[in-house]
């Protein structure tokens, strides 16, 4: 087991051990060895079946026949996938959870000496969920995004999904449904029932949880009810009590108790018969259960299962719980009338939570027993009790702050230190190479700021495909480059210029073209789809791709394959396609010359770029950039930018966007350098536009101004393609490029 091909092998098993464990179990019960594995590969994946369907006291019976010396045997890949196994059975029967954490970290050290990219991916999703409680967020972000890189690495689907399922997980546990639901909505593409029942079902637990979140009833009661059919098809019980138990939770926000309390008891036995009664999912349910109780009335019973979860937690020597649960148990008491014992339960919670400075639980704790005076009448023993309610809630306020201000601290601090080592590696090269070619991010706008942030969380998805809108010249092929430098690939990105290609060529220049295809094809011929294999296909200026294009490019992104011209023979490919456009493509589907089913399968992310004269308040910035840059390249002193400079550009409609300002910024150097630079610099570079300072006078005046503002408006809408132009006033085109010419307008 230390071959490349034997852990491929390894997984491949997995996958059918995670995914279908009923049918993997009986077909290879029998079976001392695998095929292409040998025996300690084959019992450890055993074992997977056993926790896949949650039977964790026939793992542990077959983790306990790993002695010593069969470990030693074992390479590091084979030693971490144990350790890996003995952590999710100790999470799930132990209690002791230090002990697991410390196999956790054991596995960790063993994966990092192996090759094996999707085993150290698992690892740290692993770590990250039994962290995410303690961790500052963007740390256990940063984390998974290292995990999702290792995953596409790695080349295998089940490991990428796996990593979209922890970053659920932790937005749900931050809280953050909106952000939990992105990473669903990704995992909704990549997810099939048929193939990945096991991440499915995970999807549809999680997709119920999202839905309560946000309080959408019914989406939850439907997702849930799927993921328990999917479980119990596939006999994931473990799984199956955790819907049950988010279905109770569900019942009794729709104040069904009694259907709570049975779905509660139902997962609870269903844990039971697991043997995971000591796992925090069994907690989560008895804890559940007797609030459903107590919904339903039921106070006896609740009082009951209080006490006994309350004796677990002291045997447990859980502190915290044990408090939490004397809260939870003297609110039971109190519809009881039994004041006394608790009161005696409360005070013993607030000691407790006052010493350990727990603010959070304190505040259920005053809340309750302000609610106990209130049932007695002492008014003012309650008043007094919210009174520290508010003092408690305003230091958990406080100490919430100042605990996640310790963490971006820190967080500041581990950046800055990886800011400076890359700097310092990086003086002598990079950094001139991306200022020649222009692919600088310069401005503060909001909407370029949001376009940024959506561009940099495409590029955590490596199978995300993404359009970038925007007009000429505002720098979407940047943003493209911006995507794919952020993703997992330490390939090229590779650019195809649509509008630039005849359309008898584009064909075999996307697809390629076996030799004696056509006329000309001397040799075989790679196209772009398999030089941007495992990387990053630029299509820019998409619209401008013929319909019978469309439909072959729309098979090779649904299939992931490709024909080249004159070949039968497909070749696999997988890469993220990231196209452009400066047309509105809704207007080019309803006029029929763009595919609606194409256009979704390209656009999962769609940013859109502004243009320079909607985000002017960069205007500054872009210039001062520019000049510092061919200030260099032409060995000049750097010029002093006097305001009336920028205001003549204010003042500009720059049809031309980022591109023009970067022209006239090269031009006015070439041409008319100077120490300072007023409005006169522009002259004969930039024109006073109409629409910017309009014209008081006769109506004539005011008609040539309005003449202007359509006509100008139309060449920008068409892309500066005149004829085009001239349909959409309603215009021949030598009536268009006359008027055109009368006003000035240019370019």
């Amino acid at each position: 087991m230390t071959n490349a091909y034997s852990e491929i092998v390894y997984f491949n098993y997995e996958q059918q051990a995670l995914n279908f464990p009923v049918v993997f179990l009986k077909s290879n019960s029998n079976k001392v060895t695998l095929p292409n594995i040998n025996r300690i590969a084959t019992d450890l994946l055993k074992i997977k079946t056993a926790i896949a369907l949650g039977d964790f006291g026939s793992a542990q019976n077959q983790l306990m026949k790993f002695d010593d010396k069969k470990v030693e045997l074992c390479d590091d890949f084979l030693k971490a996938k144990y350790l890996l196994h003995k952590y999710n059975v100790a999470m799930a029967i132990s209690k002791n959870q230090k002990a697991a954490c410390e196999i956790l970290r054991k596995a960790m050290q063993c994966g990092k000496r192996s090759n094996s990219k999707q085993l150290q991916s698992e690892l740290i999703t692993t770590d990250v969920l039994a962290k995410m409680s303690d961790n500052e967020l963007t740390h256990s972000e940063d984390l998974l995004h290292e995990a999702m890189l290792l995953a596409s690495e790695s080349d295998n689907l089940q490991c990428v999904m796996s990593v979209h399922i922890a970053y659920i997980f932790l937005y749900h546990n931050q809280n953050l449904p909106d952000a939990a639901n992105r990473e669903i909505q990704m995992l909704k593409e990549l997810c099939s029932v048929t193939e990945h029942p096991h991440i499915f079902t995970l999807l549809q637990n999680h997709i119920g949880i999202n839905a309560l979140m946000l309080r959408n009833y019914p989406a939850a009661e439907e997702s849930l009810m799927h993921g328990l059919e999917v479980a119990d098809e596939h006999g994931y019980r473990y799984l199956e009590a955790s819907l049950l138990i988010n279905r109770g939770i569900l019942d009794r926000r729709r104040n069904d108790a009694a259907s709570a309390v049975r779905h509660h008891k139902e997962a609870y036995l269903i844990l039971e018969n697991c043997q995971a009664t000591e796992s925090q999912l069994a907690e989560k349910a008895l804890d559940n259960w007797s609030l459903a109780l107590s919904a339903a009335g039921e106070y006896a019973e609740a009082i009951s299962m209080h006490r006994s979860s309350l004796a677990r937690a002291s045997k447990q020597k859980n502190p915290d719980r044990e408090s939490m649960l004397r809260v939870n148990l003297a609110d039971v008491l109190i519809e009881m009338n039994m004041h006394l014992e608790a009161k005696d339960m409360l005070e013993k919670a607030v000691n407790h939570f006052q010493e350990t400075n727990n603010y959070a639980l304190l505040q259920n704790a005053w809340l309750c027993m302000a609610r106990l005076y209130e049932t007695q009448e002492k008014y003012q023993d309650a008043f007094n009790c919210m009174e520290e309610l508010y003092q408690t809630t305003q230091l958990h306020f406080r100490q919430s702050f100042n605990r996640q201000s310790e963490k971006l601290n820190k967080r500041i601090s581990d950046l800055r230190k990886e800011y400076m080592l890359v700097k310092s590696n990086c003086v002598s090269n990079a950094s001139t190479n991306n200022i020649k070619s222009g692919t600088c991010m310069i401005g503060e706008h909001p909407k370029l700021k949001a376009a940024l942030n959506m561009a940099i969380q495409a590029a955590k998805y490596p199978y995300v495909n993404v359009i970038i809108s925007g007009e000429s010249g505002t720098g979407k092929e940047i943003i493209a480059r911006l995507i794919h430098d952020n993703s997992v690939s330490n390939r090229s990105m590779i650019a195809v210029n649509a509008s630039a290609l005849p359309p008898n060529l584009m064909e075999s220049e996307l697809f390629g073209h076996v030799k004696g295809s056509f006329t000309g094809a001397i040799s075989d011929h790679k196209g772009k789809f398999v030089l941007a294999d495992k990387s990053t296909l630029f299509l820019d200026e998409i619209s401008e791709m013929p319909l019978e294009l469309q439909a072959k490019l729309l098979r090779a992104i649904e299939t992931r394959s490709i024909s080249p011209v004159g070949s039968s023979k497909e070749t696999a490919v997988n890469c993220r396609i990231i196209s452009a456009t400066n047309k509105k493509m809704a207007d080019l589907i309803h006029s029929n010359t763009f595919r609606l089913d194409l256009y979704h399968r390209l656009n999962k992310v769609e940013i859109h770029w502004p243009p320079l004269r909607e985000r002017l308040s960069d205007l500054e910035q872009l210039c001062e950039h520019f000049v510092s840059r061919f200030a260099n390249e032409f060995a000049l002193p750097v010029p002093k930018l006097e305001e009336s400079f920028y205001e003549r550009l204010r003042d500009y409609h720059f049809p031309g966007n980022i591109r023009e300002l970067m022209n006239i910024i090269e031009r006015i150097f070439i041409l008319s350098p100077k120490p300072s630079w007023d409005r006169r610099q522009l002259d004969g570079l930039v024109e006073e536009s109409p629409i910017n300072k309009p014209k008081l006078g006769n109506i004539q005046d005011n008609m040539s101004q309005t003449e202007y503002q359509m006509i100008l408006h139309a060449l920008q809408e068409a892309n500066w393609i005149q004829k085009d132009a001239a349909k959409l006033l309603g215009m021949t085109e030598s009536t268009f490029s006359r008027h055109k010419n009368r006003l000035g307008i240019k370019r």
